[in-house]
């Protein structure tokens, strides 16, 4: 995904994802406590008023943050029974047969 977006991520950072199981749920652990750390250490710096989240309609990571932080007030339930449908399409997200 860094490649697609043209962004870049820290050797370190790199490291740790190349090292995680193939499993999609490790992933998203991962990512729930790496983007948790990120946000908190950005909203305790008084330099952001919030935080913007851009899903690509796979929430669940998002919903474990933001529950980390403290930020949801109801229970939500996420659904990503289609994640393994949605595939890269030029530069945005589509279901397959959506293009």
């Amino acid at each position: 995904m860094a490649k697609f977006c043209k962004t870049r991520v820290t050797p370190a950072l790199r490291q740790v994802v190349d090292d995680l199981p193939d499993d999609p749920d490790a992933v998203k652990a991962f990512g729930i406590e790496f983007g948790t750390k990120m946000c908190r250490e950005l909203l305790e710096s008084g330099l952001t008023l919030g935080l913007h989240f851009y899903t690509l309609n796979l929430e669940k990571v998002v919903y474990g943050i933001a529950e980390q932080l403290g930020l949801l007030t109801k229970e939500v339930e996420s659904n990503e029974a289609d994640a393994a449908t949605m595939v890269a399409v030029g530069s945005a997200w589509a279901r397959e047969g959506d293009h």
